[in-house]
């Protein structure tokens, strides 16, 4: 099974600022690759994220998600609440399921709300290591 976390289209692997070009028609598919390959049960993956207020990491078991793109452009996430949403029913009826994580990581604080608990379908793992070698972690399971 290919496992593939899907990030924020904004931030690509080689941890530079992405940005899309307008394009000529709305809701267009994002065409650049965000995922990252997640290892198999047990193993752990790092991942490197800008400062950034409010984002999201999205996820989703074998399958992708559509991220689309608006003429401004502006990115157009996947939605758990349109049934017209070209992954809406990877959410909800096929698939393995996913979900997203919300964060905020600036200066002053890393935020991270790992529970969306009106949409649930994966078990949700964070662990925060600090310079000093600290962990924190927390877990929502099914």
């Amino acid at each position: 099974m290919d496992k593939r976390l899907m990030t924020h289209p904004i931030y690509e692997l080689l941890r530079t600022l992405y940005h899309p070009v307008s394009p000529p028609q709305p809701l267009q598919a994002f065409s650049a690759d965000f995922a990252i390959s997640l290892g198999a049960p047990g193993l752990s993956r790092t991942a490197t994220f800008p400062r950034i207020s409010g984002g999201r990491i999205w996820f989703i078991l074998d399958v992708w998600l559509t991220f689309l793109v608006n003429l401004s452009p502006a990115i157009v996430e996947p939605s758990v609440t349109n049934s017209s949403d070209p992954s809406y029913t990877l959410f909800f009826g096929l698939g393995e399921g996913g979900g997203f994580c919300e964060f905020t990581f600036n200066d002053y604080q890393l935020f991270a709300n790992i529970s969306y608990v009106d949409f649930f379908s994966l078990p949700i793992a964070l662990e925060l290591k600090n310079e000093s070698g600290a962990v924190q972690s927390g877990t929502i399971r099914t």
